[in-house]
Parts: C-alpha cells; structure tokens; sequence
C-alpha cells in the first residue's frame, strides 16, 4: 500500500461546479491523529486559475487559494498547529532517546560523540519489539526508558 502525503496547515484548492468555481482549503491534523479537510473559503467564480473568493473579502481575482493567515486565529489551524508542533519535538526527543541509547548500547559517551571526541562509526539499531520511543515509552522489560539513560 503507498502512503499519501499531504501538507498540514498550508492553502490548497479545488475546482468545484465543472470548473466554474473552487473551494479553498487546508489539510488540519485533528485531535484523533487523523487529518482533516477544512475548507475557510470558496469561488463561484473563476477566470483561468484565478479565483474571486467570497471570505477573503478581496473582489479581484486572485491566483490560487487566499492566504490562510486571515484565518490564523481560527480554531482548527490554531489547535493542528500546536499538534503538529507537539508531533515534531516528540520526533525531536524520540530522535535524540534513539541517539543516547544507540551511543550506550556501542559504549560510547554520547556527549563525547557529539563532541567529536569518539572516531569510528556507531549504526542506527532497529527498535527493539514492543519499545516505542515516546514520553512514557517502556522497555519490552517494563522499565521506563528514560531510566536507562545516561544524563545529558
């Protein structure tokens, strides 16, 4: 099965009507994990690729969809947003756990690693089954991972 990728939180745009017209959209990560489809304007009338969108309060035509910034304060942006944000430094701390604990694991220091201080490389292990590397991640063993860890 091929994964989608889509954008979170940035404009798009679709012709509705035959072509005649266009809805102005953005991808939201919701509360669920999911994504969702959150339409903030629409055209009833197009020229080309060009849009006369009825929210914006801009009557000229405009290439594309409006900018979401007008929106910016809406609830859903603001809360897939802040989503997205927790999503990115969890990665972020899960990226650095993986580090620390690939870096004990082959018996170096990982300060010193970052530091440059240790010559020769240290691949990336595979998780280990059943060990996820999220706040509040266990061991397949049960014991929290942070508590294997050496300090920073």
């Amino acid at each position: 099965m091929q994964g989608i990728f889509v954008s979170l939180n940035h404009p798009a745009h679709a012709h509705l009507d035959s072509g005649s017209g266009g809805v102005a959209s953005f991808y939201a990560l919701a509360d669920d994990g999911r994504v969702d489809t959150v339409v903030y304007d629409i055209s009833s009338h197009r020229r080309n690729n060009d849009y006369q969108w009825q929210r914006s309060g801009n009557r000229k035509f405009d290439k594309g969809p409006p900018s979401l910034e007008i929106h910016a304060n809406a609830e859903p942006l603001v809360a897939s947003r802040r989503r997205v944000a927790a999503a990115e430094s969890a990665a972020r701390s899960a990226r650095d756990t993986a580090a620390r604990l690939d870096a004990r694991a082959a018996g170096a220091d990982p300060r010193r690693r970052a530091a440059g201080a240790d010559r020769g490389a240290v691949g990336t292990r595979a998780a280990e089954p059943g060990l996820a590397l999220l706040g509040g991640s266990r061991t397949p063993d049960g014991a929290p991972v942070d508590d294997r860890l050496p300090g920073p």
